[in-house]
């Protein structure tokens, strides 16, 4: 018997998590000519959009625990209190030793954060590879970073415990 599912969706309380929602309102932090986005319509409509979350449709906690965000997350997700998480592939492994996937990893679901207002869907967070601009060896750090997001690499990665 499955148990009763607590909250729909388990939002952490700390900026970087608001990065997908922001993007796929089309928002931004900083343009490339160096003007500040944050401010700009999409952002606050990408904010209004996670505050109705909690306020108005009451789908994400109402109180935040700063201190044991991440674990509340983890154990709630993996013992079914909770149905939606927003982590990255390193949580993988973790999440597929819980409870709810343990004996059915076919539980697990990954899919894009919805697409905003504007249309746009956004990754699924804020992790990036970056090359400097003034690197001596951009052909074999471009390699390296082709390797590293190889499917098979990033699953290596995702299920190493």
């Amino acid at each position: 018997m499955r148990k009763k599912i607590n909250m729909l969706f388990f939002y952490r309380g700390d900026p970087y998590w608001y990065l997908p929602f922001l993007w796929s309102f089309g928002g931004g932090m900083i343009s490339d000519e160096g003007k500040i986005l944050i401010n700009t319509q999409d952002a606050i409509d990408a904010l209004n959009y996670l505050i109705d979350l909690r306020i108005k449709h009451k789908i994400v906690p109402s109180t935040v625990d700063f201190a044991n965000d991440y674990d509340n997350q983890q154990t709630g997700f993996k013992t079914g209190k909770y149905a939606m998480i927003i982590n990255g592939p390193w949580a993988t492994s973790d999440i597929l030793d819980g409870e709810e996937f343990k004996n059915n990893p076919d539980n697990l679901g990954i899919t894009r954060i919805p697409a905003g207002k504007n249309g746009f869907s956004s990754p699924v967070g804020g992790h990036n590879y970056v090359i400097s601009a003034n690197t001596k060896h951009f052909k074999e750090t471009w390699d390296l970073v082709k390797f590293l997001s190889l499917p098979e690499n990033q699953a290596k990665f995702a299920l190493k415990k």
